[in-house]
């Protein structure tokens, strides 16, 4: 069939069938959820999938330093480090402090340097973890809108395929943090705690994906080590 866009695997097993074969390639996406549920293992599963395939990965961190990330990392048995070294995964490091501390200057300069390799590595893997701190400067909603658009744009406009990450309060209703992110990302992907009747199991619910029938049904996942999230099939909660 003409007409389709390329997909791109995500590196979740068990998710890809689920979207119609994974992300549209170029596009944006947000994985949403509470704290602990596994957005950096998810993030870190795209990008090193991307590796496999050929395609170097960029991961903007403004959270946690790199070194940190490559030792959650190393806890499932993968070696970050190593694809560093080889210059196939780039860390944009946002926390480290900007000149004088200026957190404006700080940001400023951070989507510059965004810019430059995603221009230099068009066409590749990008992971914002967490949009927030990128997008929100001075507070103002438009401003925050405005950010966040403008990113998201820059990265699309070189054909990059983006996991940016955003953080829900437990038992929120709200798909992000600012209220803004989930406007302009092409699909939607929710990670949460539910209750079943022994306890409560981690879940996955697409809950948006553009151009591709979703069934919105809470699929369970677990960490495995060497693989990261990997869904079980459908959940039976107990609400």
């Amino acid at each position: 069939m003409t007409g389709l866009r390329p997909r791109v695997s995500t590196g979740v097993k068990g998710l890809d069938e689920l979207i119609g074969g994974g992300f549209e390639k170029g596009k944006a996406y947000l994985v949403t959820g509470e704290t602990g549920t596994g957005k950096t293992v998810f993030s870190l599963q795209f990008l090193l999938d991307g590796i496999s395939k050929g395609e170097p990965g960029i991961y903007a961190t403004m959270d946690q330093t790199p070194d940190h990330i490559i030792e959650d990392a190393a806890s499932f048995g993968w070696d970050v480090e190593e694809h560093v070294q080889e210059k196939e995964f780039i860390f944009l490091d946002a926390t480290r402090p900007g000149k004088g501390e200026d957190s404006s200057f700080s940001r400023q300069s951070f989507f510059s340097e965004l810019k430059t390799y995603t221009h230099e590595y068009e066409g590749r893997r990008v992971v914002l973890d967490p949009i927030v701190p990128f997008a929100s400067v001075s507070g103002d909603y438009i401003d925050i809108r405005e950010n966040v658009r403008k990113i998201i744009r820059t990265l699309e406009e070189n054909h990059c395929t983006t996991i940016i990450t955003t953080e829900i309060p437990p038992g929120s209703s709200a798909l992000s943090t600012l209220g803004v992110e989930e406007l302009f990302v092409h699909g939607i992907i929710v990670l949460g705690l539910h209750r079943q009747i022994n306890g409560l199991s981690r879940t996955l619910l697409v809950r948006k994906m553009r151009g591709t029938p979703i069934d919105l049904t809470y699929y369970t996942y677990s960490f495995v080590p060497n693989e990261g999230i990997v869904i079980m099939g459908p959940s039976i909660s107990e609400y």
